[in-house]
């Protein structure tokens, strides 16, 4: 952080302040963007971990794919086919 906030102060000093300030804007905004796709990242590799180990929540008991799949209730289509082609 000391070394983000030097250069700070250095870009403010060497361009100006509009520049400058840009500069460490630009510095600031792709940082968020970095930590935010991290963040993204390990969120989404670790819901694949849990998928791959059995798990759908956190806490739920290990499942194996001998025991079958669970029983889930009847989705319907979305789509409707009707008897005439009028409609």
């Amino acid at each position: 952080m000391n070394s983000a906030a030097a250069g700070g102060v250095y870009a403010v000093h060497e361009l100006g302040p509009l520049p400058g300030s840009l500069v460490v804007g630009a510095g600031l905004y792709g940082g968020y963007k970095v930590a935010r796709w991290t963040v993204g990242e390990v969120a989404h590799w670790s819901v694949k971990a849990r998928q791959i180990r059995g798990r759908d929540q956190v806490g739920q008991v290990d499942t194996f794919a001998s025991d079958g799949l669970p029983t889930t209730g009847r989705v319907p289509a979305d789509t409707v086919n009707y008897p005439d082609s009028q409609r």
